[in-house]
């Protein structure tokens, strides 16, 4: 971003027989896709077939990735 912000998109692999649809979830402010509900709806989506992106909200992956 032109400020310097930064968001990010977690993909989640592998996919598992994809049905051609992509879920993209937004967690919610501070949460972000290692959090254990968020990884439980993955796996489920994924069972069904979806592509699962996870958007992390501007600057939730920082610490993550600054370091």
């Amino acid at each position: 971003m032109e400020d310097g912000g930064t968001v990010s998109i977690d993909w989640a692999q592998p996919v598992v027989e994809p049905n051609g649809v992509v879920v993209c979830l937004f967690p919610g402010m501070g949460a972000e896709s290692e959090f254990a509900p968020i990884k439980s709806l993955v796996q489920s989506l994924q069972n069904a077939g979806f592509e699962i992106a996870v958007m992390h909200y501007r600057g939730v992956r920082d610490k993550y990735t600054s370091h």
